[in-house]
């Protein structure tokens, strides 16, 4: 598969790009070195998707989408759930039952 990289651009500091691996850890890293007014997760699939909320908790401020939003949609269960309490109709075949232990 595919490495996935983070890129921090500042070109006032570095006049280029750093390439780092995508993780919550670099990510964090990068935040606090480069002092960023707020880091953007919508752009590269399921690792951004899934980073949102622990940075979100971690005090990094999120642009766009609030990740407690990002992680309603991504939770397939509470995602059915919101739309079931809101009157909105999901395909049958989108549809997960519940199993135990499953939050």
């Amino acid at each position: 598969g595919s490495l996935r990289r983070a890129a921090s651009i500042n070109a006032e500091l570095h006049g280029g790009c750093t390439f780092e691996e995508l993780s919550f850890e670099r990510v964090l890293d990068i935040y606090e070195v480069e002092k960023s007014q707020g880091v953007i997760v919508s752009v590269g699939g399921q690792i951004p998707n899934n980073l949102a909320l622990p940075l979100h908790q971690q005090g990094v401020h999120i642009l766009g989408t609030q990740p407690t939003s990002i992680d309603n949609a991504e939770d397939r269960f509470r995602f059915s759930e919101m739309l079931d309490k809101l009157g909105i109709d999901l395909a049958a075949r989108l549809r997960l039952p519940r199993h135990t232990g499953d939050r």
